[in-house]
């Protein structure tokens, strides 16, 4: 943990020794998620036998990826809802146009699939050349917190810094590229590494520029909020132990099958012609071989079968997969585990019961990212732009992200009202039909047309009143 900034003081080394071990684990986590497998699969291989077939082929089973994905699809799948809670207009507007211009919803994706896969994500809040106020998503993998030594949940800076190399002389030369941010300023510097990891002299003078902010203009966001670290936990470090033991297995299985999927053939001599050409016996299948002695009546022409006595592997399979569901908190019912069967398929309530878990750690989730989201834009505001004034407060309404079950809804609601309607037709053609307002309508008229073919009363019922007014006058008349 960093409290000062002497970590990047000339002839340190880089990255920092107490900051290795998180930038590790985030390179690994990331070639979890993109599937990259062979660093992590290396210590396994010897436990797979390479003799069933010369080549080995690894069973790749990317859980890390969709538990992510999962997980920032219930979050944001189904968008919440933001509004302005100060009651103006021009702040609503404002707000609108943040939300536009910075495609919030897909940003709220990203931080969520950092949150799953490094434990922290980070936003970033500055202006652009053209005076408007962005927010940004940026990677922790480049992110030094210095924290005070007293208190290490407050915050004295924040390091973005990052490596990169120019070809100089036809040669590679490695730079260290610092931003050092503080409450409403951001000081620039760019490094020579020595060796590529030594830091150096500077190769220009440091500046500093105003943020425009009264705060820090990095948000950095956690999964977890410990008493005793700042960083948050990945989903991934729980379970990957059990992915791994399921591609050993899941790969054991299938080089057996693959090996046996051919079987060879047993039966008497007879069966066996020599090629002239070679001199070797060979067996020509599809033949009917007659057996011409009774020293070659010694079997039947067969294949030999072999009984794989797989079913210990599989009873292993299906306890890694139950421990995966439990430790990832992603139920089956959400990876597609879940038996949907005729007669099977879960109400919208028991789907919930089912998801408490994976409920539970998308409700973390919301509560590490709804403070970050608020002030991100709150800042936004306040660096200005076309229609965009100052925001005093947001609200966010979020969404459990599940599907809908509107026979379960109507249920409810009739309950409720004692079987009283609570919707009218023209909004059941709208909302659950997907109609416009003329296909609505066109659909309503329809439906009258019917009624009074087949009851003349109704359709007095749904005539217009002047209508029948008029028509009983006539009648009187005549």
């Amino acid at each position: 943990m960093l409290t000062n900034l002497d970590f990047i003081n000339q002839g340190e080394i880089w990255p920092p020794a107490s900051e290795r071990k998180r930038l590790e684990s985030y390179e690994a986590n990331r070639k979890l998620y993109k599937g990259e497998f062979d660093d992590i699969f290396a210590l396994h291989h010897e436990r797979i036998d390479k003799t069933l077939l010369q080549t080995l082929y690894i069973t790749s089973l990317n859980y890390f990826r969709k538990v992510s994905h999962k997980t920032a699809g219930l979050l944001w799948g189904e968008p919440p809802k933001l509004d302005a809670t100060g009651k103006n207009e021009n702040q609503y507007k404002a707000l609108n146009n943040i939300i536009k211009s910075n495609d919030i919803y897909t940003k709220g994706r990203s931080i969520t699939i950092d949150l799953s896969r490094y434990g922290n994500s980070l936003l970033y809040v500055r202006k652009l050349e053209n005076n408007f106020g962005v927010i940004e998503c940026i990677s922790p993998a480049i992110w030094f917190p210095v924290v005070k030594p007293d208190n290490i949940k407050e915050y004295a800076y924040h390091v973005l810094a990052w490596k990169y190399k120019e070809n100089v002389d036809e040669k590679d030369k490695w730079y260290l590229k610092l931003q050092i941010h503080s409450k409403g300023n951001v000081t620039l510097r760019t490094h020579e590494l020595t060796g590529g990891n030594v830091i150096g002299q500077l190769t220009e003078d440091e500046r500093t520029v105003t943020t425009g902010l009264n705060d820090f203009a990095i948000i950095p966001i956690s999964s977890v909020d410990l008493t005793d670290d700042i960083y948050g936990e990945s989903d991934y470090d729980d379970f990957q132990s059990i992915v791994t033991e399921l591609m050993v297995r899941i790969t054991q299985v299938n080089k057996i099958l693959d090996k046996h999927s051919m079987p060879s053939m047993q039966g008497p001599k007879c069966a066996l012609k020599e090629n002239p050409k070679t001199g070797r016996l060979e067996l020509t299948v599809g033949d009917y071989f007659i057996n011409q002695t009774e020293s070659a009546t010694s079997g039947n022409v067969s294949y030999i079968t072999w009984d794989a006595q797989l079913d210990a592997n599989f009873k292993i399979i299906e306890v890694l997969l139950n421990q995966l569901y439990i430790i990832s908190e992603m139920s089956s019912a959400l990876l597609g585990g879940l038996n949907v069967s005729q007669g099977n398929i879960p109400s919208g309530s028991a789907l919930k019961r089912l998801l408490i878990s994976t409920l539970d750690k998308v409700n973390r989730f919301k509560q590490a990212e709804e403070n970050a989201l608020k002030k991100a834009i709150i800042l936004c505001s306040r660096l200005g732009g076309e229609k965009i004034i100052p925001i005093d407060d947001v609200s966010i309404t979020w969404q459990d992200g599940l599907p809908g079950d509107p026979k379960e809804e109507a249920e409810i609601m009739q309950i409720r009202t004692a079987n009283k309607p609570t919707m009218s037709v023209y909004r059941v053609l709208t909302q659950y039909d997907n109609m416009n307002d003329v296909d609505a309508q066109s659909e309503l008229n329809t439906i009258y047309e019917e009624e009074a073919m087949n009851d003349p009363m109704s359709g007095v019922a749904n005539a217009d009143p002047e209508e029948i007014d008029a028509e009983g006058k006539e009648d009187d008349e005549v």
